[in-house]
């Protein structure tokens, strides 16, 4: 069955969309250079009182194809908009590495942040700080480059406050909403 999907998107990059044709899933070419949307956090578990089996971690989804080696990064420190930079607290950082045959669009990945971070698919480790996603709200900020220069290409905000802060002092449990994301669409408030 052929039928058409209809996007309306007032940006002017292209939809991240996973094309389907006559129900065959069509590969595009993977990427290397991610840009912002290309992730989408799908999950978020901080209560280890109400299941001590299952250990805190978050889940996201690929929207688009990506290349073997590339790496993106996770981080529960929160952005200072006012600062333009983290905030001055400990928290951590997590590497990402996509497996060497890369990964198609539609592909869901699990990390833990257990006593050594593990993912469902691909590699992960610590890189800075430690990240602990707090019961209380916290926040994941997805990013490629290095920490000194990130580029921000989705974020989840689980603040008890359920707001963006444009400066959030120096609660690990608060953001600014990251530069380059846009509310609802590649950052999200749960």
């Amino acid at each position: 069955y052929d039928l058409p999907i209809v996007v309306v998107d007032d940006d002017i990059s292209p939809p991240k969309f996973i094309n389907l044709v006559f129900d065959t899933l069509v590969v595009q070419n993977q990427s290397t250079n991610l840009d912002r949307g290309d992730i989408a956090f799908v999950e978020y578990f901080a209560d280890t009182n109400l299941d001590p089996v299952q250990a805190r971690h978050f889940g996201f989804v690929l929207l688009t194809d990506i290349a073997g080696g590339q790496v993106i990064n996770f981080s529960d420190q929160g952005w200072r908009e006012d600062a333009s930079d983290w905030q001055s607290t400990t928290e951590g950082h997590l590497a990402w590495t996509v497996p060497s045959g890369g990964l198609v669009a539609g592909t869901v990945v699990f990390v833990t942040n257990d006593v050594a971070p593990s993912a469902s698919v691909g590699s992960v480790s610590l890189s800075a700080g430690t990240f602990s996603l707090d019961v209380n709200g916290d926040q994941v900020l997805a990013y490629t480059g290095t920490k000194a220069d990130p580029f921000f290409i989705a974020a989840l905000n689980a603040t008890d406050d359920n707001l963006w802060n444009p400066a959030p002092g120096t609660s690990q449990r608060h953001t600014s909403l990251p530069p380059g994301l846009t509310n609802d669409l590649t950052a999200n408030l749960m």
